[in-house]
């Protein structure tokens, strides 16, 4: 091959060979092979690598909705990738790519833009060891998952150089410091590569570097001219079909390429499954990308908290949404379906009176809370069970208590007390989606509600009227009005909760001015008549309830002794009830789920006013657990 003196010859080859990119010197251009070769940081491990061909392959056949080109440096107007770094003379590029990609997931998945974390303590105080040689990003990964990073400010990259070589700092209260990745993905194909990009997060990924590599300045990289040097990591941030290439950061820091940024021809230098570059030693090269996710920043001091509001993921991982003493609201979720460890507590700014939550039928979950300015506010995760969440949008009105509830047909409803003391609801008028309608009166006077579906698909609303009586109104039609006028079941309640039995009747909870548990059903499935009120015992000050997996309905209430309790059907949609039972702990405020593994499991705020949790060992049986503290 000949020799190339300059940048002005190797443009010409460039054009010659009729590429699409320009060449311009930078920080590299004068560097020798050997310094070239020392900041290439891949050690390839062909173990790892023999593993990974041995994976069961999809067929890489184009999906249907894959989105032509897709960018983290401006996803509908957002840049989720955090500033270009330096790695410097240092073959530290894998751990450079490893913490990139966990900068841009605390962006995508948490809100928290452009965290800075140590590269030097990913690479020096590992498993990797103190020194400059090379890495391989299964091995980096495992090390953001099992050791995690902590931030830049705690070990600056520079420090770790000393003239007597490279050094491993100690952090003080480092764990108190460290963000931690949860799991990660090793991805073979295109259309994997391109679904994750587009769906999940940026990823990291391994290709064979050429001389001409350190020149590039402008346009699509394809490999022109000059021999190997090494292999290098990058973060993949997007991908254009169009253009046929892949969107990357590099850590040689901003005069490098675009701005730190550069593109590279889909198929070039081993860089996905279409390569036809090949090693030294003939063999074909054609490296996978990784993903990570499941991002899990530092413990810091949690807010102490006054409301709780849980929920069901579309993956079967439970959410839980708090309200601080301050009304800004948190939320904190399982990492894995139905099992811990949980996440920290993760801040969705906002300040609200009170919260509301539901599943949209696309597997989103929406979050409903009361303002300061008393006007219905929203905030959307953008993804089935996955951030980035939409942020704060107001529906209007001027309420002080809701609900929400999802038709029969998908279109999430929301029931507000007035200002006036009247109900009020509004709705999607498309399932999963909006515009919303305006706001329209149902009428009454009430003090406090809640909602269930009939089995038949019909809304039914509860409320606490005037009287200190249970009235309920309900759709006459599934997902539909007109709505029936207001009926009244009597009794004298101070608190109600809704349920569906097993069976298909309705059951509500009250608790009586005796402080009492009181029930009443429908004696056929979604119909009347209604049964009398019936006593539960008890002496109870808050309650929720759940249906159990196998049929059986059971209620939690907060005794006179802070304790929580529990009460249950012993057979599916039928009693006789069973006596209360004593769960123990100290709490003022409870939410009841179900896991996605059928266990009941109960969050309550304690008497220090973070949150705890309790749950089912066996499905649909104890023994429970012991409380468990996730603040």
């Amino acid at each position: 091959m000949p020799n190339i003196k300059n940048i002005a010859e190797l443009n010409q080859v460039i054009l010659d060979k009729k590429l699409s990119w320009t060449a311009r010197e930078n920080w590299l251009t004068n560097f020798t092979i050997e310094q070239k070769r020392d900041i290439l940081g891949v050690k390839i491990d062909a173990a790892d690598l023999a593993r990974i061909a041995q994976m069961p392959v999809s067929a890489d056949a184009p999906v249907a909705g894959l989105a032509a080109k897709f960018n983290w440096r401006n996803n509908a107007g957002k840049n989720y990738i955090s500033p270009v770094k330096h790695q410097g003379g240092c073959g530290s590029c894998v751990s450079f790519c490893t913490v990139a990609l966990m900068e841009s997931m605390a962006a995508i998945e948490k809100g928290k833009f452009f965290l800075d974390l140590s590269e030097a303590d990913m690479h020096f105080c590992s498993s990797h060891g103190a020194n400059c040689g090379g890495w391989w990003p299964t091995s980096a990964l495992n090390e953001a998952i099992n050791r995690g990073v902590v931030d830049e400010a705690s070990f600056p990259y520079n420090s770790a150089f000393s003239s007597g070589g490279v050094r491993c700092v100690a952090v003080a209260d480092r764990a108190k410091k460290i963000t931690k990745l949860t799991s990660f993905s090793t991805l073979t194909t295109m259309t994997e590569r391109k679904q994750w990009l587009s769906t999940v997060g940026p990823l990291s990924a391994v290709f064979h570097v050429y001389e001409d590599f350190f020149s590039l300045g402008s346009g699509i990289y394809a490999h022109a001219h000059g021999d190997e040097v090494g292999y290098h990591c990058v973060e993949v941030v997007g991908y254009d079909d169009a253009q046929k290439c892949w969107l990357c950061k590099n850590s040689w820091g901003t005069t490098f390429g675009d701005n730190g940024f550069f593109r590279i021809a889909y198929g070039q230098c081993g860089i996905d499954n279409t390569s036809n570059d090949k090693d030294s030693n003939g063999n074909t090269l054609r490296f996978p990308m990784w993903g990570g996710k499941g991002i899990v920043l530092p413990v810091g001091v949690s807010p102490k908290i006054q409301e709780i509001n849980s929920n069901l993921n579309s993956d079967g991982r439970l959410e839980v949404f708090t309200r601080a003493m301050d009304n800004g609201v948190w939320n904190i979720w399982q990492t894995r379906r139905s099992a811990g460890p949980w996440s920290n507590l993760s801040p969705m700014g906002g300040l609200v009176k009170q919260l509301s939550s539901m599943i949209n039928s696309d597997g989103r979950l929406e979050i409903a809370g009361i303002g300061m300015d008393n006007a219905l506010w929203l905030n959307w995760q953008t993804r089935p069970a996955a951030g980035p969440w939409s942020g704060w949008h107001s529906l209007g009105g001027g309420v002080k208590q809701i609900k929400m509830a999802r038709n029969s047909d998908g279109r999430l409803e929301i029931f507000a007390i007035g200002m006036d003391d009247a109900l009020y609801n509004i709705w999607q008028t498309r399932p999963a989606a909006g515009p919303w309608s305006a706001w329209n009166n149902l009428g009454g006077k009430v003090k406090a509600i809640d909602v269930v579906s009939n089995s038949d698909g019909r809304l039914e609303v509860f409320a606490i009227g005037m009287d200190n009586a249970m009235h309920h109104i309900w759709q006459t039609r599934p997902a539909a009005g007109p709505w029936s006028a207001w009926a009244s079941r009597g009794g004298i309640v101070k608190a109600i909760k809704a349920s569906c039995n097993s069976d298909g009747r309705l059951e509500v909870f009250g608790i009586g001015s005796d402080d009492g548990l009181y029930n009443i059903w429908q004696t056929v499935p979604h119909g009347g008549p209604w049964s009398n009120w019936n006593g539960l015992g008890g002496k109870i000050k808050k309650l929720d309830a759940e249906l159990n997996a196998d049929g059986r309905l059971e209620v939690f209430g907060i005794g006179m002794d802070d304790a929580l309790w529990n009460i249950w059907q012993t057979r599916a949609h039928s009693g006789p009830w069973s006596g209360w039972n004593s769960l123990g702990g100290k709490i003022k405020q409870l939410s009841s789920s179900r896991n996605s593994d059928g266990r009941l499991e109960v969050f309550g705020i304690g008497m220090d006013d973070a949150l705890w949790n309790i749950w089912q060992t066996r499905v649909a049986a104890g023994p429970w657990s012991s409380w468990n503290k996730l603040t």
